[in-house]
């Protein structure tokens, strides 16, 4: 083989040679290190304990006792002595309409009864006087029948004249005739007095009512209330029903709010049992208690619950601290029976609706749970009362918000916390961890 034709296939095999003694002994690569993506968050420590949920409503003030006061008569106002607004006292005067129909009427009725009185006692006096004339009458009768007795036999002897015979049967006729009348007369008293009496009955009652209509002319308040209408003023003229002013019971207040129907189980057993539900509401820096009295008997159309009406006590220090409206609106804090083995949890630690997260072996670890109520801690932030699930007691709660938690992420433990130091605590900041070398 020529010299030629050697050199080309030398140097292709040197330089193969030198490629693969550089692959076969180049240095190895010095591993880059990787970030630690664990995000750093706080924990709260479960605490599997009895605790008693608080439910948040939004109440209406309302009361069950509104009357409306009318004219008893047809009159002209003569004195208003209140205004829309004013707390009212039981009895006291309101509202004066003119007497001087009312006097009148009441005159006529005085009168109608004096009559009927008058009239009682004639027919009294006419019985008794029937009683003594009756002996009298039944003598002259047997006289008149003796004479017509006698005239007739002198008749019949042709002693005395027939004209003298009729005129003594004729006068003895009409005595039995007075007779029959006294007697019938005797006997038709009762019937006579029970009319007249029935008569001053209805006078009476007549009378009565007219001294009513004078007397309702001075118009009270029925109870301790607030009045909430006065369509009226001086000199005007008002018709028999027409309304003069209305007014609501503040001794009978209730705050009428909407209960969810998943708490309704819970509320209507606990009036079953009788275990009050009591709650309160603040007013001027005080806070009014307030008791479950009664569940209304119907759910409105599109309501999502059933109202419960909760009772106050209505004293004049409540009056001070909750100025009663009729239809304010008010928010109220209930306390619900007490759920065991529950956890309570700050806010941050729910994600969605019902899930949270646990931290073990420094990986989250999700879990479903339920919401039983709400507390209010004593910095006044709210908190979520959960039951237990599958959590146990001294389990790492996740507290902090992680961006698209998932079970198996990795996270790191910079704050841990119990319930007691919680109620505290400032809300954890989110941070993520990044290798110092990068």
């Amino acid at each position: 083989m020529s010299k030629q034709k050697v050199l080309p296939i030398l140097v292709i095999v040197v330089v193969a040679i030198c490629i693969l003694a550089l692959y076969f002994f180049k240095p190895s690569a010095r591993a880059k290190a990787t970030p630690n993506n664990a995000w750093r968050v706080s924990v709260q420590k479960a605490h599997l304990t009895s605790n008693i949920p608080q439910l948040s409503l939004i109440g209406q003030v309302e009361s069950p006792r509104e009357t409306t006061l009318a004219s008893p008569s047809n009159a002209y106002v003569n004195e208003v002595l209140v205004a829309e607004g004013n707390l009212v006292e039981k009895g006291q005067l309101l509202v004066t309409l003119d007497t001087s129909d009312e006097k009148l009427r009441l005159a006529q009725r005085e009168a109608d009864v004096a009559d009927l009185n008058a009239q009682i006692t004639a027919e009294k006096n006419r019985f008794q006087s029937d009683i003594e004339a009756l002996a009298i009458e039944k003598d002259l009768s047997k006289l008149a029948n003796k004479a017509s007795t006698r005239y007739g036999n002198l008749a019949k002897r042709q002693v005395g004249s027939d004209v003298q015979w009729d005129e003594s049967k004729q006068a003895a006729g009409k005595q039995s005739l007075s007779l029959l009348n006294r007697e019938l007369a005797i006997q038709d008293h009762p019937n006579r007095l029970a009319r007249l009496q029935a008569q001053l009955a209805r006078v009476s009652a007549l009378r009565d009512q007219s001294a009513l209509d004078l007397a309702r002319t001075q118009i009270t308040a029925p109870f301790n209330g607030r009045i909430t209408k006065l369509p009226i003023s001086p000199q005007n003229r008002l018709r028999t029903g027409d309304t003069v002013l209305t007014l609501y019971d503040t001794d009978a207040i209730e705050i009428r709010a909407q209960v969810p129907l998943k708490y309704l189980p819970t509320f209507e057993f606990a009036l079953q049992q009788k275990k009050p539900i009591t709650g309160d509401f603040s007013s001027l820096g005080k806070t009014i208690p307030l008791t479950l009295s009664r569940l209304s008997g119907a759910i409105g159309k599109g309501k999502g619950g059933i109202d419960g009406l909760f009772s106050i006590e209505v004293n004049p220090q409540t009056q001070q601290a909750f100025p009663i409206t009729v239809g304010r609106s008010l928010s109220i804090s209930l306390k619900l029976p007490a759920v065991s083995e529950s956890i309570i949890v700050p806010t941050q630690a729910i994600y969605g609706q019902d899930r949270i997260y646990t931290v073990q072996n420094s990986l989250l670890v999700s879990h479903q749970i339920k919401r039983v109520g709400t507390q209010t801690s004593l910095d006044g932030s709210l908190r979520f009362l959960i039951d237990s699930a599958n959590i146990k007691e001294g389990a790492n709660i996740l507290i902090t918000q992680v961006p698209n938690a998932i079970s198996g992420m990795e996270v790191q433990i910079t704050h841990s916390t119990n319930l007691e130091s919680a109620q505290n605590a400032e809300p954890a900041q989110l941070t993520k961890k990044v290798d110092p070398q990068l």
